[in-house]
């Protein structure tokens, strides 16, 4: 697939760029992803390795894509990327030019042909790599606050916003602002920011707050709400009454082997769920998936045949993995404390977190 996102109700984005340019998948994932190269038969990622830096490098991670044969690792500080092509081994990348120290950037995206790196906090603040180790400005949609997420499809940009908005283009210079009118007071609140972005199977697919998921068939244009989730008990928004103060969110969503998939929870109780679809429009929901933590933060990744969910607080069960993307397996060690992104390619998945990053080494 071609679509990565790794989004947090700000982290958001996809991976969206091409040349025109770059931005999750969705996936993506953010950070998700659901590109990569694909080395043959499933192999499950289980155990997990610290990856190695410059000398002297300590760096909390936001977000990480893969696309082109390279992975690349947005930091907490200003001005500072880093690529590696095996996920292993990471260098610095080339920043210099004078906006790019604007601001730390917690997105980044890989779609069509290249990646996108926007700013969490100057959100205009937006550059673009074909190759993730030299970087250049590039016009930004008129955002209010962070992105939320991003994809690309059929010839068209959409990147999520606050508001319960969008942003599309054809070109990536020229935005459209669109309004989704996903969700309402009756269901329990509207999707307000649009926190993830997935193109597949002809459609756009959103993922938002109140555990809201909507749809698109035409480019962006106009949206219509998909099958409401399960919400017995509160686990996705407001507590068993279906106050919806809580806003328990469905984070982000990727499309990976044919299926959409849409991760989430609500904080208050601590639970996590995970929804899959082939046509973004009816999804099949899991509740036992296994990872634990605190909040409703979660982030999903897809690679090779493999779904991997991982929280981004940690807690006793990190991370779990899917082949089938219904039945889930613990990951009970993945040396890393809290998860803020994932990507698969070169043969392995790679996690990044404000502990640093890791890389699978499959079994």
């Amino acid at each position: 697939m071609v679509f990565r996102m790794d989004s947090k109700a700000h982290k958001g984005f996809v991976r969206v760029f091409g040349f025109a340019l770059v931005l999750a998948a969705a996936l993506i994932i953010g950070g998700c992803s659901t590109d990569g190269d694909d080395p043959g038969p499933t192999k499950v990622p289980v155990t997990w390795k610290p990856a190695t830096f410059p000398f002297g490098v300590t760096q909390g991670f936001e977000n990480v894509a893969y696309g082109n044969g390279v992975f690349v690792a947005t930091t907490k500080t200003a001005g500072k990327i880093f690529w590696s092509e095996d996920g292993v081994a990471w260098k610095e990348a080339n920043t210099d030019y004078a906006d790019f120290v604007d601001a730390a950037r917690n997105f980044v995206f890989f779609v069509n042909n290249g990646f996108l790196t926007a700013g969490r906090t100057n959100v205009g603040n937006w550059a673009k790599s074909t190759d993730g180790k030299t970087w250049s400005d590039v016009t930004a949609a008129p955002l209010a606050q962070a992105a939320g997420g991003a994809a690309y499809g059929n010839g068209t940009y959409v990147v999520g916003s606050n508001g319960s908005k969008v942003f599309i283009s054809t070109d990536f210079t020229s935005w459209t602002e669109k309004a989704t009118g996903i969700g309402s007071a009756e269901t329990g609140g509207v999707i307000n920011w649009v926190n993830g972005v997935a193109y597949g199977n002809g459609k756009f697919v959103i993922t938002g707050m109140n555990a809201k998921i909507g749809y698109s068939n035409d480019n962006g244009d106009t949206w219509v709400d998909s099958t409401p989730l399960d919400n017995e008990g509160g686990k996705l928004f407001g507590g068993a009454t279906g106050s919806s103060g809580n806003q328990g969110a469905v984070n982000q969503v990727v499309f990976g082997n044919g299926l959409f998939m849409a991760v989430g929870g609500n904080p208050i109780p601590s639970t996590q769920i995970a929804a899959t679809s082939s046509d973004g429009i009816t999804w099949k929901q899991t509740d036992d998936i296994k990872v634990t933590g605190t909040g409703n933060y979660i982030h999903v990744g897809y690679g090779a045949g493999v779904y991997i969910i991982a929280h981004e607080s940690g807690g006793t069960v990190p991370a779990s993995y899917s082949t089938d993307a219904f039945t889930w397996t613990e990951i009970d060690q993945t040396n890393l404390t809290g998860v803020n992104g994932i990507a698969y390619g070169a043969g392995k998945f790679v996690m990044v977190g404000s502990g640093g990053i890791v890389y699978s080494i499959p079994e």
